[in-house]
């Protein structure tokens, strides 16, 4: 008996999946999903490697059902006292396109699989939003921080303390955003 693995194909045409490191393999235009067979004893012989816009993303093999799943957070709702401003400003510090409003949300593309859904509260809490990044992403949203004057800080309590913290051997900070919501970067998590 045969387990497979789902694996969603993205509609972008320049992503590919593929099982052989360096190597591209294709699927039919307008493919939803790409089936990967297990073999009888269910466990993915090697790791699906997916690349797009010059990143890799490994699915590392497991038991289907058991082992880890391919799974990944699509989209949260950020809530504001103005849905536009804070989307706007979240674009800006983290070098990021903000294209208006489309529908109810004010809506952040962070990456492929990643959108941040800003949306009009009277009542909310302060939330937490943490994102991991490279270097270079990292001291572009750190140079943007210092030109806009956002107080930043090392840690969650000490989000004002005007340090980085050096964590996991990387590097992070802290700051509030414009409704109060702490947001993180982190290089290495």
């Amino acid at each position: 008996m045969h387990a497979f693995y789902y694996v969603r194909a993205l509609e972008n045409p320049t992503c590919r999946w593929t099982t052989r490191p360096g190597g591209h393999s294709g699927y039919p235009a307008g493919a939803r999903l790409v089936l990967a067979d297990l073999g009888a004893a269910g466990v993915m012989a090697q790791p699906w490697r997916h690349w797009c816009r010059g990143r890799e993303r490994v699915i590392v093999p497991g038991v289907h059902g058991h082992g880890r799943k391919f799974m990944e957070l699509n989209h949260t709702i950020v809530p504001t006292r103005d849905k536009e401003a804070s989307a706007r400003f979240f674009a800006k510090i983290m070098g990021l396109e903000y294209r208006g409003a489309a529908g109810h949300f004010a809506p952040v593309q962070v990456n492929e699989a990643l959108t941040m859904d800003f949306d009009n509260a009277t009542d909310f809490q302060s939330h937490h939003y943490a994102f991991k990044v490279s270097d270079a992403e990292f001291d572009g949203i750190f140079s943007r921080i210092g030109a806009d004057g956002v107080v930043y800080g090392s840690g969650p309590f000490s989000w004002n303390d005007g340090k980085i913290n050096t964590r996991h051997g990387g590097r992070g900070f802290y700051w509030r955003d414009i409704d109060g919501h702490l947001m993180e970067v982190l290089t290495r998590g």
